[in-house]
């Protein structure tokens, strides 16, 4: 918190008097990563490591393929032995000691600064920089133009974390293979805490993916496995994802860095009190527009020549800045159900000729909105998740109601973050329901396993899947409000997607058995 503070600040004062020097910006940017200790920085650590990493084998190359490839097929053997050398091991070993719990007065944190310059001379920068494992803002640098060349690192990273909790789990070391995964979690939740859009999106987006990893991991033992995760280790894994400790996502903070961005653009383009400089406006923001396509550099030169004419002065573009992120910043702490959240934003009432520059270079960030949503779904779902397993290997049957794992398992039953049903004080928990024993047939109708219709991560082809009263489903009521018993259900809806948000069983695991039964994995 002090950090923010400190960065919110320095933001103010770059907000009121904006300086025309590339650097005062970047280290506006740069600031909440100066007071991380040097031996507690996890990029120091990580990335090093990461840059030795051989090449995944192409079945796992990324982790959305690596979550899917089960240990029977015949992509296993080439899978498991890359996760068995020694690269990768050095990558887990390392993983797993930054991501471990500190009660130190200052934890692990990712404090990878923004530019090269920022990296220093010293043998530690150079060599992130030979890897390509740094974050690039060009010549001269802006951070609107910043490209986050150590990202993809980070996803190689991800897929190994995936394959090695598929060997573990083959080797019946389930809780380990959960510990591992576990790791990740708590490596994306470094990476919420970062300044920029993309570095924060890709931390809340991981770790709501691999908390249904998570919960994949045990349901392949429960459903296929020898069951032997127990309710001792389960307890041990929900002691690591308690609520007050390292999963803890209320203190993230809504990312600065794309308004320090859009300030220093203004200072860049811009004549102070008058409108768009006719040396730099066309020149900067074509470079901005065409950073990914640079073939499209001279068409953009002459767009941005013609856009000048029309937009706004500096006065107006500056106020429309305060205006966009003011907006999204109170909106951060409220609760999903807000009515205040279902209004147009201010970023979508930013007019798209007079602000042209702006959107250009601000993306929309109301997304993360609904991946916090999303994210918190997640780890409340997880922890009721794994409860509900331990109650039924203790008991060998299924509870008559959730509330049956408190408080042996959980502590308390959290409500279901997207329930808008809160009058009186409220807090109603995920729905949970076994197929056939908790079900409604008519007088002739037969029981019948529940048919679920699922909505594949990632977009795809839907498919259907029917579940009978040998396992349980565990599910929230989704961005629309409503209880729909589980008939549409996907993993990561839309802000405003209809249908449910399923929890159990994992949304991991049934498009893996999709594919399995289609023979898209073999």
């Amino acid at each position: 918190m002090m950090l923010q503070r400190l960065l919110a600040c320095l933001l103010a004062v770059f907000v009121a008097a904006p300086l025309a020097h590339a650097q005062d910006y970047i280290a506006t940017a740069n600031a909440a990563y100066r007071t991380i200790q040097q031996g507690k920085r996890s990029d120091l650590i990580l990335l090093p490591l990461v840059a030795k990493m051989d090449a995944a084998p192409a079945p796992v190359s990324t982790p959305e393929r690596a979550m899917m490839v089960p240990a029977a097929t015949g992509a296993w053997s080439a899978a498991e032995a890359w996760a068995m050398a020694a690269p990768q091991r050095a990558v887990l070993e390392a993983l797993d000691r930054i991501t471990q719990e500190d009660t130190s007065p200052q934890g692990f944190a990712w404090g990878l600064p923004y530019g090269s310059d920022a990296l220093g001379s010293g043998p530690d920068g150079i060599a992130l920089i030979r890897a390509n494992l740094y974050v690039e803002l060009g010549s001269p640098p802006l951070l609107a133009a910043a490209k986050f060349l150590y990202l993809p690192a980070l996803d190689h990273v991800a897929s190994l974390v995936h394959v090695e909790a598929t060997r573990l789990a083959a080797e019946g070391k389930v809780a380990q293979a959960i510990e591992v995964l576990t790791d990740l979690v708590f490596l994306g939740r470094q990476m919420a805490d970062r300044q920029m859009f993309e570095e924060c999106r890709w931390g809340i987006r991981t770790m709501s993916v691999t908390l249904d990893r998570i919960r994949d991991v045990a349901y392949v033992d429960f459903r296929f496995g020898s069951r032997v995760l127990t309710p001792e280790q389960i307890s041990s894994i929900l002691e690591r994802l308690r609520p007050d400790g390292m999963i803890a996502i209320d203190r993230i903070q809504f990312p600065r860095g794309q308004q320090i961005a859009a300030n220093q653009v203004i200072a860049a383009t811009f004549e102070e009190r008058r409108g768009p400089n006719p040396e730099t406006f066309a020149k900067t923001m074509s470079r901005l527009a065409s950073t990914q396509r640079p073939l499209r550099l001279f068409a953009e030169a002459a767009r941005w020549n013609e856009v000048a004419a029309v937009h706004a002065n500096w006065f107006d573009t500056t106020a429309q800045v305060e205006k966009i992120f003011g907006d999204w910043y109170s909106r951060w702490p409220l609760e999903s159900v807000n009515p205040r959240l279902a209004l147009t934003s201010d970023y979508e009432k930013t007019g798209r000729r007079q602000f042209a520059a702006l959107l250009s270079v601000i993306p929309d960030m109301s997304v993360l909105l609904n991946d916090r949503q999303i994210l918190r779904t997640q780890i409340v779902g997880t922890r009721c998740a794994l409860g509900m397993v331990a109650f039924y290997y203790r008991s060998k049957d299924f509870p008559q109601r959730l509330e049956a794992i408190r408080p042996t398992f959980v502590k308390v039953i959290e409500a279901d973050p997207f329930n808008p049903d809160r009058a009186g004080g409220k807090q109603p928990p995920l729905e949970y329901f076994v197929p056939v024993r908790d079900q409604t047939f008519g007088t002739r109708e037969d029981p019948k396993p529940h048919e679920m219709n699922v909505l594949p991560r990632g977009g795809g082809l839907n498919f259907q899947v029917k579940v009978d009263r040998d396992q349980f489903i565990l599910y929230s009521v989704g961005p629309d409000g409503r209880k729909d018993w589980a008939k549409d259900v996907s993993g990561e809806p839309t802000a405003k997607a209809v249908g449910d948000l399923l929890i159990w069983p994992p949304i991991t695991s049934l498009m893996r058995q999709r594919l399995m039964e289609t023979g898209q994995l073999k």
